[in-house]
């Protein structure tokens, strides 16, 4: 995630808000499963990653739960003050 574009900042918002549980090599996250595929990849069982390809809210959370550097780093500006961290 080299830019916190208004769909991701959107999307890390509500990744924040959601709980990802660990069950052997998948996460369940909500009503959702999400199964990582490698560095950063993941699958996701939501429409909106099933039509988008690209990150869900749900495979965030699992970035987070992972720590992940660079969901992190997106997250550092998306709360960080100023034009950034503002809604879209």
């Amino acid at each position: 995630m080299e830019l916190v574009t208004a769909h991701v900042r959107t999307r890390l918002r509500k990744a924040l808000a959601l709980d990802a549980v660990r069950d052997g090599d998948a996460w369940h996250v909500g009503d959702h499963l999400v199964h990582p595929t490698g560095d950063p990849g993941a699958q996701c069982s939501c429409p909106d990653h099933r039509y988008r390809r690209e990150p869900c809210k749900h495979v965030l959370a699992v970035r987070l739960a992972l720590r992940d550097p660079a969901t992190l780093d997106a997250l550092r500006v998306l709360l960080a003050p100023g034009p950034a961290s503002r809604a879209p």
